[in-house]
């Protein structure tokens, strides 16, 4: 095909200036920012190993390619990162959105005409593109050199693996600063949810109750469970909203008939009832006798008086923002007469509720927020034809709610699996920050090193231990399908099990040497059976430790519990182990169970 320069050029620019991909990269919130290590190591590793002058990580917007990472530069001023988007060869890769390999720049049409071949002396260019988590090209991550050459196939293999350890940092990145973010929400309306409590002193026996509460559908039931007994009601209703305020959501009080609850489980939101018309005005309504109630809820009233209510009321939800959350609504049996005592009992129920909800409504959130950090830093592992594959993480009981345990399962060939299980010191978002890294990092190098495993930690350690008191352990195991063994190596963490196909358990207590973090001998590889029906099981040390059982007990009783369980699905396998521990752990766990069909 003969190539059309300008047909080339309109490509480019489209591609460049695709608004969509533009807001990908502002998103990063990482343009203009200082070098950082995690990425630094990553085109270190890339020079190191392709033999190049210079590696980069970009990100290209519409005016200039911003080198987050710059090796073979030597500068770390701004005005030295980033090049002109129109003299970089970063634009051909968001053009393709694929990977580009170019020996020699100079002859390539697509690129003769590009001022960097004279200013920089680019001569052989390759480059794969950084994409978001929505296939977005954000930059690439390249190799450059000043001597015309050919790319290999394994060339443009560990640039793509590089790829996307670097992209997975700057996922990362933006994970852990909106976690910050809502983290120190949390606070503040943990802080405010406190205050409001001490309200409720006049409520103790609810107060109990809704302070045992811990999800917005918790409060909804303690307040319609025990709140007739607080007013002597008839019932007392939760009405919640939907987030787009068009339905309410009704948490009947058990009184109430069936016939009531289904009719009503979900009501449009208008004025036809009583929550309706407290959550739209904002105010309290209430109507003193069954008279009333016809007068100003035609639409439901012989619903009402088919239950026996006489006199309602309802009121609105109140969060500290003051907006408005939903209505507490209550019915009596007979008419009322709204004295000042009564008013003052159901405000500060509703108080009390609305605190309640508001704290159940933030644990939910919590719980979604630890959820989205799993899902961001620990992947899903592979489906794949030869094993049967489960891996489990179980957050300790800690403010964040996530630390520096993980686990990494991957294909490394057609006939060999990764299985890699470690543990950061510490807890919180630092300590799950430098997981991420490690564990990007450790599958760049597993895969780089599958062949040598016994350097696999000390090559980890020259290029990502940058604090003296770093400090971590980790197991890698190398799963050879073909062979029917794995191969493995530890720095000083727990062993891993094998269970045979006839109960026999194996310990793979070999292939040790220190912490990560502590210099020592390398380890010598070491290796076990694994034919087929064999069950794999590697963990942290959180599933071994603080329950009422030792450690050697605790591992004994793992052993015992996949012997006996060895022909379960590895799914079904996974979740015996978890509800073993039965209780919130002390420390994060995490493990994997490799089944061999």
């Amino acid at each position: 095909m003969v190539f059309d320069e300008h047909e080339w050029e309109a490509q480019i620019r489209a591609g460049v200036h695709d608004q969509r991909r533009l807001r990908a990269v502002a998103e990063t919130r990482l343009l203009d920012t200082a070098p950082e290590d995690a990425f630094d190591r990553l085109t270190a590793l890339a020079g190191a190993v392709l033999d190049v002058p210079w590696a980069f990580v970009t990100l290209v917007d519409d005016q200039r390619s911003f080198w987050k990472s710059s090796f073979g530069i030597g500068s770390t001023d701004l005005a030295d990162r980033q090049l002109p988007v129109e003299e970089s060869f970063c634009q051909y890769v968001v053009a393709t959105r694929s990977s580009l390999l170019v020996g020699d720049a100079a002859l390539d049409p697509r690129t003769s005409s590009n001022p960097s071949i004279t200013s920089m002396g680019v001569r052989a260019w390759a480059g794969s593109p950084l994409r978001s988590a929505d296939g977005q090209v954000l930059g690439t991550f390249c190799a450059v050199s000043d001597e015309a050459r050919e790319w290999t196939p394994q060339d443009v293999r560990l640039l793509e693996t590089l790829a996307e350890a670097a992209a997975g940092e700057m996922a990362l990145r933006g994970s852990l600063a909106d976690a910050t973010a809502v983290s120190a929400d949390l606070v503040m309306q943990l802080d405010a949810r406190a205050r409001l409590d001490r309200r409720g002193a006049r409520l103790a026996d609810l107060a109990k109750g809704l302070a045992a509460a811990s999800t917005a559908e918790q409060v909804s039931r303690v307040v319609a469970a025990s709140g007739p007994g607080v007013l002597g009601a008839l019932y007392v209703n939760i009405e919640l909203i939907d987030a787009g305020r068009t339905h309410m959501s009704v948490i009947h009080s058990p009184s109430v008939p069936d016939v009531i609850v289904e009719r009503y489980g979900t009501m449009p939101l208008d004025e036809s009832t009583p929550p309706g018309s407290a959550i739209l005005r904002n105010e309290v309504v209430v109507v003193r006798n069954a008279g009333e109630f016809a007068t100003q809820w035609p639409a439901v009233a012989d619903d009402a008086r088919s239950i026996g209510v006489e006199a309602a009321g309802a009121w609105p939800l109140v969060r500290a923002d003051g907006s408005v959350m939903g209505a507490l609504s209550v019915g009596w049996s007979a008419a009322v007469e709204f004295t000042a005592l009564l008013r003052g009992a159901v405000s500060t129920m509703t108080q009390m509720c609305a605190a309640a909800l508001e704290r159940g409504q933030v644990g939910d959130t919590h719980h979604g927020l630890i959820r989205e950090l799993q899902r961001a830093l620990l992947a899903p592992v592979p489906v794949l034809a030869d094993l049967d594959l489960a891996a489990r993480y179980i957050p300790a009981n800690h403010d964040i709610g996530f630390g520096g345990d993980w686990y990494d399962v991957f294909a490394v060939s057609a006939t060999h699996v990764a299985v890699i299980v470690g543990d950061v010191c510490g807890h919180g978002i630092p300590a799950a920050a430098t997981m991420a890294q490690l564990r990007g990092s450790m599958q760049a190098l597993t895969r780089l090193k599958i062949d040598a495993l016994d350097e696999l930690f000390d090559d980890a350690e020259d290029w990502f231990v940058t604090e003296p008191d770093f400090v971590a352990t980790m197991a890698v195991h190398v799963i050879d399908l073909e062979a029917g063994i794995v191969r493995y190596v530890s720095a000083g963490h727990p062993p891993a099990l094998i269970v045979l196909p006839d109960g026999a358990v194996v310990s793979l207590d070999g292939g040790r040497r220190p912490v990560f973090g502590v210099r020592g001998p390398r380890p010598v590889v070491a290796q076990a059976t694994y034919p087929s029906g064999a069950v794999l099981v590697a963990c942290t040390d959180g599933l071994l430790e603080g329950g009422e059982s030792s450690w050697d007990a605790a591992y004994d009783e793992l052993a015992e519990l996949v012997v006996a369980n060895r022909f379960d699905a590895a799914a079904a396998l996974a979740d015996r182990i978890e509800r073993a521990i039965g209780r919130v752990p002390a420390d994060d766990i995490a493990f994997v169970v490799a089944r061999r069909r």
